[in-house]
């Protein structure tokens, strides 16, 4: 017989620097012993979907620090232009997508139930709130079916690793050349 659970929505919060993959890696296993689906949503991906809104070409850059300064950003100049919330409600459309997607792909010509309907045993990660008011937002629409995970990491080895990123997107071998690039942007 087939498990069955909520819909949950994870939201994780971390400073620039911070090794949230790590976390996420940690979460996504814990889901997988439970029997629950994953999915990430990615705020940064969606400062490129607002309608009207254009953001900076260098948000799709080659270089880890141009890229992260441009969508940083846009990510404040559309909270400034349409709320604090403005990226949370994206991540809330891309759960409907999402929602809608597999349950058309479950009905394959059975009534289909659209994008409103939870979703069984599945989680939505979404990566990375920088709004107080995306947390509220969010919280108010899912209830105790939200849950917010925190990661934290000194300042100092936030630069060393946020360096070392930057190191690579630009294909240099020494990460400290960057470490003045990495305190600019944190």
């Amino acid at each position: 017989m087939a498990r069955t659970g909520n819909e949950i929505v994870i939201a994780m919060v971390g400073a620039l620097g911070t090794d949230l993959e790590a976390v996420q890696t940690a979460i996504e296993k814990a889901l997988v012993e439970v029997d629950y689906v994953h999915h990430t949503i990615r705020l940064s991906s969606l400062v490129t979907e607002v309608p009207g809104y254009t953001p900076s070409e260098q948000c799709n850059s080659d270089f880890y620090d141009e890229k992260i300064n441009a969508l940083m950003d846009s990510g404040s100049d559309i909270r400034a232009h349409l709320g604090g919330d403005a990226l949370a409600r994206l991540a809330i459309l891309k759960i409907r997508d999402i929602r809608e997607t597999t349950n058309k792909e479950k009905s394959l010509g059975s009534t289909f139930e659209g994008s409103s309907t939870p979703l069984d045993r599945t989680a939505y990660i979404i990566r990375s709130l920088k709004h107080p008011k995306e947390v509220e937002f969010l919280r108010s629409i899912y209830g105790d079916s939200f849950f917010l995970f925190s990661a934290y990491c000194p300042k100092k080895v936030r630069i060393q690793q946020l360096a070392n990123v930057i190191r690579e997107s630009r294909h240099k071998h020494r990460a400290d050349e960057f470490e003045a690039i990495a305190l600019k942007l944190l």
